[in-house]
Order: C-alpha cells, then structure tokens, then sequence
C-alpha cells in the first residue's frame, strides 16, 4: 500500500500538533508530460507537496501533493508556508535540550524527532531504537512539565505585579485624600 493513502494519513491532528508528526509544506518541480509532449521539450510546473514525518520512525513517510483539506488540517504549518518563513515543527527544538549529546540529537533528526515534545510523546515502541529511551523520555516529559511551571509562574507574577501596582495606585490616591483632609482643622471633642 503506498503511504499516502495510508488509513493513518488521514487522521486529524488538527487540535495539537506539539509532539506529535512533522509536517511540511514545500514547492516541487514536476514534469507536465502533456505540455512537454506539444512542446517537444521537457516543460515542468511548481507543485506544493506536504511532507509529513513520523517521529521515532525514519521508514515512514509521507510526500505527497497538497490538497485543499490540508490546508485547514494543518493550519499553522500552511500559514508558515505562505510567509516563506522556516518550515519548523511545534515544540521546543531537540537542540535546546542540554541532557543529550550532540550526537543523540543527530540520532534523533535522523529518527524524524525534531522537538523535545515530540520525544516526550513517542510510544514505546520507539523504543527499539534508541538506548535508554524510557529514562530519557522519561526526563523530556520532567522537561516540558518544568517548562510549562516556569510559564504558569511567569504569569502569575505578571498578574501578581499588576495586583501590586494597581494597590500602590489606590493607596497613594488615598494618601492624597488623607493628606488633603489633614489639612483641615480638627473637631474638637469634649471630655466629661
């Protein structure tokens, strides 16, 4: 069976990409036997094809010509196509993960495993591959869940200092009126 009509081609991995296929738009020049016959001469068209990456599995992969329905499947990757920015998978990159060596990092592009996401969600079937995978999938996952903290912390500083800043406001605005009517003579009381 060829790979793009696969069943598993056709899953939709709309909702969140993070760890999971590598996808890719790119251009191709492919011959158009029909102008190239009437030309007597080889004519080519730029087509754009989608490549999808299986992480953990070098074998497998998926090259061929977009449809309109990938461009809704994969919405992130086609708008990055259309910028001609960087064709990158979602996550944080395999480089920045400094509990590996350089050369598991070039084991693992080879293996189709671009992010440190991607690693974290590998099934253990990938396994086979990669020598100590359970204890370095294992460390990815503490990874992404130190990272994920330290950004739930960083917002709830900036909600913190917002709280901060507006109580300092309100208590120098109620400085303001505490000085304003210190200002004024004080009633006397009357002792008994």
């Amino acid at each position: 069976m060829k790979n793009e009509v696969a069943g598993w081609t056709n899953e939709s991995f709309m909702e969140d990409n993070r760890g999971k296929m590598a996808v890719f738009f790119h251009a191709v020049q492919v011959r158009n036997n029909f102008k190239s016959d009437a030309e007597k001469r080889p004519i080519f068209e730029e087509r754009i094809f989608i490549k999808k990456l299986v992480p953990g599995d070098s074998t497998l992969v998926v090259d061929r010509p977009m449809r309109e329905q990938d461009m809704e499947d994969y919405p992130i990757e086609w708008a990055r196509y259309e910028q001609k920015k960087e064709q990158k998978v979602a996550g944080t990159p395999i480089d920045a993960w400094m509990a590996i060596s350089e050369t598991q990092k070039a084991e693992f592009k080879a293996l189709n495993i671009f992010t440190i996401d991607q690693f974290a969600n590998l099934p253990d079937v990938a396994g086979d591959k990669i020598m100590g995978f359970n204890d370095l999938r294992s460390k990815a996952r503490a990874f992404i869940m130190v990272a994920q903290d330290s950004q739930m912390m960083d917002k709830i500083r900036a909600e913190m200092d917002k709280k901060m800043e507006a109580q300092e406001a309100e208590l120098a605005e109620l400085r303001a009126m505490i000085n304003k009517k210190a200002g004024r003579p004080k009633k006397e009381t009357v002792e008994e």
